[in-house]
């Protein structure tokens, strides 16, 4: 049986690790509530908790303060039961109170048998804007980022103990969210006339992208860089665009029309979809109502 870390087994009764204060893709902003995080999994749950892994954009060296989530797995030793999951709701209600910056954990709570099962597919507790909110997959991309650059808070590196993701449920997945979820979206005006709509759209195709190319991960900015390499130069300035906009610096649009930059917003998410389809020869599945 693998054995939950608990706070004897690092010289620290509590608080932060010594090896993520010192990995420098934590910003020291965010140590404090990762420090009252672990200091809450210690006090709620001391033999239960085997790891915690910051993953998304933490683990990808692309956080952005103004609106960048910390992405989490916490994996538990046995099964979750219904106190254990109360226990996870007044902890993460007590942390909000406490910092501000516990707003954005978004995470999942993981078992570790169904884990080392190759159980990926299995709906996750999970918290969502720092409040406990149901239960949701981890996507393939997220264990993907969890096994090449995951950062460990608690216990063994992810790479240790998540199997490998099949590269043929990847692309499913990246088929599934071309097909079913973003194909529609170019079918909206309204939805890209937000800003967010803008730089999240774009630069989650740009991702894709570099996903199905590299068959590796990277950040926003990286894919987005990538991006501007391989696209003809009528898609620069939108991708200029979102990356103006995902960075929350202070700045002109560069479109003088928030209808011009939807239009063409639009425009992108069709000709990424279908790039991806025919560089890649995938069939792409159609929505249930199409």
């Amino acid at each position: 049986m693998r054995h939950p870390f608990t706070a004897n087994d690092n010289a620290e009764a509590s608080g932060l690790p010594d090896g993520a204060l010192s990995d420098s893709r934590v910003p020291v902003r965010l140590r404090s509530v990762l420090g009252s995080y672990v200091d809450a999994l210690h006090e709620s749950f001391p033999e239960h908790v085997y790891a915690l892994s910051l993953y998304g954009s933490l683990a990808l060296g692309d956080f952005v303060e103004r609106s960048s989530n910390i992405d989490f797995l916490t994996v538990m030793v046995g099964q979750i039961s219904e106190d254990d999951q109360l226990a996870i709701k007044t902890l993460h209600q007590k942390l909000r109170h406490l910092d501000p910056w516990a707003s954005r954990l978004d995470g999942e709570y993981a078992e570790l048998d169904q884990i080392e099962t190759g159980e990926l597919d299995t709906p996750c507790l999970f918290v969502a804007d720092g409040r406990l909110a149901g239960r949701r997959e981890v996507s393939k991309t997220d264990w993907l980022t969890l096994v090449q650059c995951g950062i460990s808070v608690i216990g063994p590196e992810p790479a240790a103990f998540i199997p490998d993701v099949p590269w043929v449920d990847l692309e499913r997945e990246m088929c599934n969210n071309l097909g079913i979820y973003w194909a529609p979206k170019a079918d909206t005006l309204w939805l890209f006339l937000s800003s967010a709509w803008v730089a999240f759209a774009v630069l989650t195709l740009c991702r894709i992208l570099y996903t199905m190319d590299r068959h590796t991960v990277t950040s926003k900015r990286g894919a987005a860089e990538y991006t501007l390499g391989i696209l003809p130069e009528e898609w620069h300035r939108l991708v200029r665009e979102a990356l103006r906009v995902h960075s929350g610096e202070p700045g002109l649009s560069l479109y003088v029309s928030r209808f011009a930059r939807a239009n063409e917003t639009r425009r992108f998410v069709q000709a990424i979809i279908q790039l991806c389809s025919e560089r890649f020869l995938l069939k792409l599945p159609k929505p249930a109502d199409s």
